[in-house]
């Protein structure tokens, strides 16, 4: 299981994020801090969101898991 999360620097209480991440096991997640932003602001200040991060995280791992899903049903 792939699993990003994305959280706002100014969010209160950020703990929630920081536990939510803790709990998935492995190297396949990551948690993106977005300083000065609070949570409404990663809805479309297009300015501050990470792109170019969650393009390589998605690649990463959504295309190895679609990968390794077609060899198991060969």
């Amino acid at each position: 299981m792939q699993f990003s999360l994305f959280m706002a620097k100014k969010r209160i209480p950020s703990y929630f994020s920081k536990d939510a991440y803790a709990k998935p096991t492995g190297d396949n997640k990551e948690l993106m801090i977005i300083p000065g932003a609070v949570h409404t602001d990663l809805y479309d200040q297009m300015d501050i969101i990470l792109f170019d991060q969650m393009e390589d995280f998605f690649r990463t791992y959504l295309v190895k898991t679609w990968f390794l899903s077609q060899i198991h049903s060969i």
